[in-house]
């Protein structure tokens, strides 16, 4: 009997671990490849997208490539390519890569000219990678926001887009939709940052470890501006602030992050009702509950940390630092 009902715990402990990962909101990433892209434009971005999706928390990234056909294509001479899907099928896009190389091709289609435009106005990102940049500027998308791309690409920039401020030595640039990154492999470091957005830098620091991406530091970008709704919130707090959530398009991550900020600097009271929050609305998100028990143990509430860190290992039961946590809580 002792066994059967240990089984039956453990086959429901499973089922709610197994829920949870179905819940998960998914973002699509839609990667636009075309004659002689460059290889690790796309290939950096997919990879952390991809991995992403293993250490997301809340977010499942679903990443495919498209292209204007459905044609097989070569990147760099050598590797050929069958995209997913063509502009004429692709599934919408919430994430929108545009990487560089020998953009001209692309750039002379006005279908796809017209599809980025389309496809941007639904998007929660489009970030563009080294001379990728050229396909925001086609499609009209740099007009009075600053931008970056490869080095080699500045002066040609600057010139043919007056009215778009373009930056050097910038990894990428964070505009709130439009996010520009500089030169092949800084596409990683634009797409890091995008996953720190959407799903908390936690999550983007545990990709760039299992990439062997050790160098990745978000303040080798520029956000040009804040998230409105997160200055809101530090000047006025949470409670006050959140009846202007719905009005604004503010990501989990956005608010994980704000949260991480304030426990660093024990913040407690401002990050308690946010943390509060993102584990009603998400959750699944593992991050979430282990930032709220932090929360609770610098409060002195050891019993509501371990509720939280139970919930966190339910969610994700590899994670050898929560263990720790909650084995020193015993």
């Amino acid at each position: 009997m002792k066994n059967g009902a240990l089984l039956f715990i453990f086959a429901l402990l499973l089922s709610a671990a197994c829920s949870a990962q179905s819940e998960k909101e998914v973002k699509n990433v839609a990667i636009f490849v075309h004659e002689e892209v460059e290889l690790f434009d796309f290939a950096g971005p997919g990879e952390v997208f991809e991995v992403a999706s293993r250490y997301g928390s809340s977010i499942k990234f679903n990443v495919y490539t498209v292209a204007a056909t459905e044609d097989q294509i070569t990147s760099q001479t050598f590797l050929k390519i069958i995209p997913n899907y063509s502009i004429e099928n692709c599934p919408p896009p919430d994430i929108l890569v545009l990487p560089g190389g020998m953009t001209s091709i692309p750039l002379r289609n006005p279908k796809v000219i017209d599809w980025i435009k389309k496809v941007n106005e639904d998007t929660d990102i489009t970030l563009s990678v080294c001379s990728g940049v050229h396909l925001l500027g086609k499609a009209g998308l740099l007009e009075g926001i600053k931008a970056t791309s490869h080095w080699g690409a500045i002066p040609i920039l600057r010139k043919k887009y007056p009215n778009t401020e373009v930056l050097e030595n910038t990894k990428f640039v964070d505009n709130g939709k439009i996010i520009t990154s500089g030169g092949v492999s800084s596409g990683i470091e634009g797409s890091l940052h995008v996953v720190s957005r959407l799903a908390g830098k936690e999550t983007a620091e545990k990709v760039a470890r299992y990439m062997e991406y050790n160098n990745w530091d978000n303040r080798v970008g520029l956000v040009v501006q804040e998230n409105p709704f997160i200055s809101l919130v530090k000047k006025q707090g949470f409670k006050k602030a959140y009846p202007k959530l719905g009005e604004s398009k503010v990501f989990h991550g956005e608010l994980l992050n704000l949260c991480i900020d304030y426990l660093e600097n024990n913040k407690v009271g401002e990050a308690l009702p946010i943390l509060e929050y993102l584990t009603k609305e998400y959750p699944d998100s593992y991050n979430a509950w282990n930032s709220l028990a932090e929360c609770h143990m610098k409060s002195g509430n050891k019993d509501l940390a371990r509720k939280c860190l139970k919930k966190s290992l339910l969610l994700n039961p590899k994670n050898e630092k929560v263990k720790k946590m909650l084995a020193s809580l015993n």
